[in-house]
């Protein structure tokens, strides 16, 4: 498993994973579809999440509508 970012885990799958400490919850957007990222207790926040390679995928924070 990769420390931070996207890994693929099948045709279909990816696994987002991202260290952001200084936050409560962090969602992803990947082709438009946001998704709640699970908090793991140590600052990192990580999902599975539909997707293809090459899909378009960012990072959300909370108050703040503009993805990363």
């Amino acid at each position: 498993r990769y420390p931070v970012g996207p890994e693929l885990v099948s045709r279909d799958h990816v696994s987002l994973r991202v260290w952001a400490p200084d936050h409560a919850a962090v969602e992803a957007v990947v082709e438009g579809r946001p998704t709640r990222l699970q908090a793991e207790g140590d600052g990192h926040f990580s999902a599975i999440v539909r997707a293809h390679p090459g899909a378009r995928y960012g990072y959300r924070l909370p108050g703040d509508a503009q993805v990363y």
